[in-house]
């Protein structure tokens, strides 16, 4: 048994013996191996444990313990931590499977930049189609300090969005946790928010590798990510954790806007989410009218307040008129996007709509009301293949003719597969004016030029 490993990799396992092997393999054949493997089986009632005291026997590196009864994913992490004997920690899930660098490149990035936090990219595998496929999660405004170590104050703003929250995409430096003294909540789910974000407001140093090193598995059956709508409570009380421990460590007035951004998002995401039902929704409602939204300090607030005209409106919604639908439907589709157009004229002579969604259709008909020179739209979706609007043809990258210098993206999202797609079509020398961060963050649009 290795006493000194350099690395904690902490698995919490309930029920995932279909997939087990394949996340263990996956982790024996990392080309970096001075590391342990805690597992935590949660009360599995399948084949889980058999096969976790399978390879521990086989590996000396994994250590297996059981839980008597399912406590959940946060008690296992935490007990892994308390486990833990590497310099650096990474909490993984049981169900995924990972590059045979990951361990290498974060351990050489996290020690090059003396950081305490370093990130990376994922695939999603789905199991329902079997299919992989990548959608970014990080705010394109975030990018001119990928692989370059950062400080969480230079984002003070949007720090809350332009880091994604999942464990299985970090390494930490395990002294920060102790010493700051980070622990996932026990809660049903959301249980990661907590620690994913006061994480990174409390690391000194971060660093986002450009680097897809984990697959993430989505759409499996029990998975708790599907049940977020049948307990809104639990995004609520993560965000509650997460105000009082700003107001402990006097980093509200920091993060103020960032985190009243993060609440309106995330409250409503899990309102509306997976599983969700109208009982649920009517009774959170009716807590948050009453009580959640003064708990988290945003009962009285003003515009000053908030990033963005968009966030205030969110905002208005919610708790001056308590209609959740209305402030989920609004969005680039309901916004006067003049400015926002007025701006796009001075960043390019040419340009592509890519996308004829809810937002591209809105923002195409503004586009013509206040003279943005379109020459053209772009979508993948069969469905819309050679349908014409406005005197364009909608049409794939591959099958277009003519020639632009400004791509419009509507949502984020879709960067990356946007740069590929031009790459693969040999397509040089395109700027991409990314509409959605600019209205989401109030950035001004020649900041939000790639």
């Amino acid at each position: 048994m290795n006493r000194n490993p350099s690395i904690s990799i902490v698995i919490p396992v309930y029920n995932t013996a279909p997939y087990l092997r394949q996340c263990l393999d996956s982790i024996l054949k990392q080309s970096y191996q001075n590391f342990e493997v805690i597992c935590i089986d949660d009360g599995s009632n399948d084949e889980s444990w058999n096969i976790l005291q399978e390879y521990n026997a086989e590996y000396p590196m994994i250590h297996c313990k059981k839980n008597k009864e399912n406590k959940g994913a946060g008690y296992c992490r935490n007990l892994g931590i308390k486990e833990a004997k590497g310099e650096y920690l990474i909490f993984l899930d049981s169900d995924d499977f990972f590059y045979p660098e990951m361990l290498k490149k974060g351990l050489e990035s996290i020690r090059k930049n003396d950081a305490d936090l370093v990130c990376w990219d994922a695939f999603e595998y789905d199991s329902n189609t079997n299919q992989l496929c990548y959608i970014s999660r990080t705010s394109n405004y975030f990018r001119n300090k990928i692989d370059t170590p950062f400080s969480p104050c230079e984002f003070s703003k949007y720090i809350f969005d332009i880091l994604p929250v999942a464990p299985w995409r970090r390494m930490y430096k395990r002294e920060m946790i102790k010493k700051n003294r980070i622990l996932y909540q026990n809660i049903q789910n959301s249980n990661d928010v907590y620690f994913g974000h006061i994480s990174v407001l409390l690391a000194k140093r971060i660093v986002y590798l450009n680097e897809k090193l984990v697959i993430r598995r989505i759409n499996r059956a029990g998975q708790i990510s599907q049940s977020r709508g049948k307990n809104p409570y639990c995004t609520y009380q993560a965000l509650l954790a997460i105000y009082k421990r700003l107001i402990q460590d006097n980093m509200f007035a920091m993060y103020r806007e960032s985190f009243y951004h993060i609440s309106l998002c995330s409250l409503l995401y899990s309102m509306y989410a997976t599983g969700s039902d109208e009982y649920s929704r009517k009774s959170f409602k009716s807590f948050m009218l009453n009580d959640g939204w003064e708990n988290i300090g945003m009962n009285n607030l003003s515009r000053k307040d908030f990033l963005s005209d968009f966030d205030f409106m969110k905002w208005e919604s919610l708790i001056r008129k308590n209609d959740w639908d209305l402030a989920l439907s609004l969005d680039i589709e309901t916004m006067d996007l003049k400015k926002i157009i007025t701006e796009t004229k001075k960043v390019g002579k040419k340009f592509c709509l890519w996308g004829f969604g809810k937002r591209g259709k809105k923002f195409f008909d503004s586009a013509k009301l206040y003279e943005l020179n379109i020459v053209c739209i772009v979508d993948g979706n069969s469905d819309l293949n050679g349908r014409k609007v406005g005197g364009l043809t909608i049409q794939p990258i591959e099958d277009q003719q003519v020639t632009f210098d400004t791509i419009i993206l509507t949502n984020y999202y879709f960067y990356d597969a946007v740069k590929e797609a031009l790459k693969a079509n040999k397509i040089d020398g395109v700027s991409i004016v990314d509409i959605d961060t600019a209205i989401q963050y109030h950035i001004p649009i020649e900041n939000c030029v790639y």
